[in-house]
């Protein structure tokens, strides 16, 4: 039976004096995370939490972060992380939804924790993780981890659950994401064939770990016995300073973090001459940006990962050649490359066929990876898992070469930042201001962000509404980085003879328009 316990547990018996985790200048081998994790599984049963029971967590990346994706694993509660950029009504449905009985929070949270706890009936333990004095109603992390007994073995595994992850939804509610410990595991073993393993090998995360691409890096890097240096949020000064201090090899980056690292009014006074690989994800990098890397890390080897949290990470890769970054092969660069090695990749048409190279069809995968479904969710989840096939929703083609491409999202989605943003979420709250009629959200490209949020409306009779005054309306419902950076007013919006809003024209024209600008 697969379990996530015992990949540390082998790391710490292999490798016990080896760098494990460093955060905030604190290096911790293999066998002192080890020993905090099982006795975080002591902690949490001391406070009466059992199996099944779900341990929340919102703060900003740390080492405590890491470890609340092992030590609950032990005794079998399941962590739930959550995306501290959402605001309190984002965050309720999800904490509603999978009803915590303990939130484990940073400083920078603690104010919201208690509004959830106040508002959220489930929710009954609050755990302070940073330094300093432990605010009132809230209980200190480390006291309960250095007072706890070690719990060292482990019964859960396989098929129980190792992870709820929430991913946006478009009808109104995020879904949480069912990951087992066989779907984290294989995930991890899927990396073998193209991530360093090794001593001498390290790595820093960056990216939030409330998302898969992130959290599910704790349990690979921890099954190769890569040093992982922690950053509480992407800082590109910051990165640069431990690059040079820890001689880190690897990096995972997505097109805005890479441009904010070259363009640093600092970047040539390190020395980042240790990086041997770079990984990027999201959107598929502009190739100009590659060469831009490609020259500035010569040394480097580049690959790009397609993936899903369903899929407890990744599904597809693409080592970047020399021959994609000239003549027509630069075509190739928006391949997301062919599926992992555990994973069955089919372009399938409407029916559910297989369709042959060139056709454009839907993106489906089957494998040991692919989640247990939506969290109180049965019927979405049949939606999307039918026949041992996990349907993507979005739409692709095969080249005569097995290379995949995205051509569209079926599920309306775009991609800025590397955060997954989906346009009705948005639509829904710009179609709140009384000044719009009509109301469409599409993603522009963009050299940094990959994609940019863009709004297009038609306005009541008599009303006017600036792009500033929208965005700040929207600020009052999502997250910053859903809210559309610019703005776009028609007199009227193209319809479908149903009705509806045609996505695609309204794409199309205002890419158009933004490449005369």
């Amino acid at each position: 039976m697969m379990k996530l316990t015992h990949i540390l547990q082998k790391a710490a018996h292999q490798y016990p004096e080896r760098p494990g985790i460093t955060f905030a200048g604190r290096t911790r081998t293999w066998s002192e995370v080890l020993e905090r994790c099982e006795k975080l599984a002591g902690a949490l049963t001391s406070l009466g939490l059992k199996a099944g029971d779900r341990c929340a967590i919102l703060t900003h990346n740390s080492s405590v972060m890491a470890e609340c994706f092992y030590g609950p694993l032990w005794c079998g509660v399941v962590p739930v992380p959550m995306n501290w950029r959402w605001t309190l009504q984002e965050l309720k449905p999800c904490f509603d939804d999978c009803e915590p009985v303990l939130l484990v929070v940073d400083s920078a949270h603690a104010k919201l924790a208690l509004e959830l706890k106040a508002r959220c009936s489930a929710l009954e333990i609050l755990v302070y993780a940073s330094e300093g004095e432990v605010p009132e109603g809230f209980v200190s992390y480390e006291s309960l981890v250095d007072g706890a007994a070690r719990i060292s073995h482990s019964p859960y595994g396989g098929e129980d659950l190792a992870a709820i992850v929430y991913t946006g939804g478009t009808t109104g509610r995020s879904k949480g994401v069912m990951l087992t410990h066989s779907n984290l595991y294989v995930n991890a073993m899927n990396h073998l064939e193209f991530d360093s393993p090794g001593a001498g090998q390290s790595i820093v995360l960056s990216g939030p770990m409330f998302h898969i691409s992130a959290l599910c890096r704790v349990y690979i890097h921890t099954l190769m016995d890569v040093h992982m240096i922690i950053l509480p949020q992407f800082d590109a000064l910051q990165l640069m300073e431990v690059i040079q201090t820890y001689g880190v090899t690897s990096l995972i980056l997505i097109s805005a973090m890479a441009a904010l690292l070259l363009d640093h009014p600092r970047y040539s006074e390190f020395d980042l001459s240790t990086l041997r690989k770079i990984n990027y994800g999201a959107a598929p990098m502009p190739p100009s940006l590659i060469k831009r890397l490609r020259e500035a890390f010569p040394e480097v080897s580049f690959f790009h990962g397609y993936g899903a949290t369903e899929a407890a990470g990744v599904i597809s890769t693409l080592p970047v050649k020399d021959e994609f970054l000239q003549g027509g092969a630069v075509v190739r660069l928006n391949s997301v490359g062919k599926p992992a090695p555990y994973i069955e990749l089919r372009i399938v048409d409407e029916h559910g066929a297989e369709v042959v190279s060139g056709t454009v069809g839907e993106i489906v995968i089957r494998g040991p990876n692919v989640m247990k479904g939506y969290w109180k969710m049965p019927e979405e989840s049949a939606k999307v898992l039918r026949n041992d096939w996990y349907h993507t929703g979005d739409a692709g083609y095969r080249d005569d070469e097995g290379y995949v491409f995205l051509v569209d999202r079926m599920k309306d989605m775009i991609i800025s930042g590397g955060e997954n943003i989906y346009s009705v979420e948005v639509e829904r709250v710009i179609d709140l201001h009384p000044a719009v009629r009509q109301c469409a959200v599409v993603g522009l490209l963009d050299d940094t962000w990959g994609e940019i949020v863009h709004a297009v409306i038609s306005l009541e009779p008599g009303r006017t509404v600036t792009a500033k005054e929208l965005i700040e309306h929207c600020r009052g419902y999502i997250a910053r980085y859903k809210c559309p950076k610019d703005l776009t007013i028609w007199d009227e919006l193209p319809l479908s003879s149903a009705g509806k809003l045609q996505k695609n024209e309204i794409r199309a024209r205002t890419a158009s328009e933004q490449s005369t600008m």
